[in-house]
């Protein structure tokens, strides 16, 4: 069971493949990927570039909702 006070992965953030994309990129399994974000497993390389592709995909989401409210100001305007 995780620890609850192991940094955990927020998974919203992710791509829909981002445990394929790991596995990949360390040559580890998906289950092992799925771990590492949860905080079950450590493993600093594989939670950094977690935590990088969830940093972008925040952004990414942020960036998305400022454009949305911008055009509900323009057709409300």
């Amino acid at each position: 069971m995780a620890d609850d006070t192991k940094p955990k992965i927020p998974t919203e953030y992710l791509p829909e493949n981002w445990r394929k994309l790991g596995a990949e990129k360390f040559d580890l399994s998906e289950s092992t990927i799925g771990k590492v974000a949860s905080g079950a497993r450590n493993n600093d390389d594989v939670f950094d570039y977690l935590l990088d592709l969830a940093v972008k995909g925040k952004q990414k989401a942020a960036a998305a909702e400022a454009n949305r409210q911008s055009l509900l100001e323009k057709l409300n305007a």
